[in-house]
């Protein structure tokens, strides 16, 4: 990653802000849960800070998965796959049937 990126990454971590970003996310994505819902796979956990909320909510088996062990990293993680299509097929194929996908993207309206 380039020099500026990093240290506005670096900024924004001390103002809290990817904190506040992931407990908007997690309270968003646990109302879309229902109580049928036992297992979940947060894909590109990060910091396991969703998965770990996740497991909170009801009897649940919740499996983080990310194969960035460098980083302090955060979830949203299709944008930086060199194949997303592929990743979101085999999610697809891979799921229950009738399982739910959420996919949290960065938000990149102004």
């Amino acid at each position: 990653m380039s020099l500026p990126y990093n240290f506005i990454v670096s900024v924004l971590r001390k103002m809290n802000i990817y904190d506040k970003r992931d407990l908007s996310y997690s309270l968003m994505i646990s109302s879309m849960i229902t109580e049928g819902d036992k297992t979940i796979l947060d894909i590109g956990t990060g910091t396991g800070y969703m998965a770990d909320t996740l497991s909170k909510k009801g009897k649940r088996f919740v499996v983080g998965l990310d194969i960035d062990k460098t980083r302090f990293n955060r979830n949203s993680c299709i944008e930086h796959l060199s194949r997303p299509l592929t990743a979101i097929s085999e999610i697809s194929r891979t799921a229950k049937q009738n399982g739910l996908c959420i996919t949290q993207l960065p938000n990149f309206c102004p």
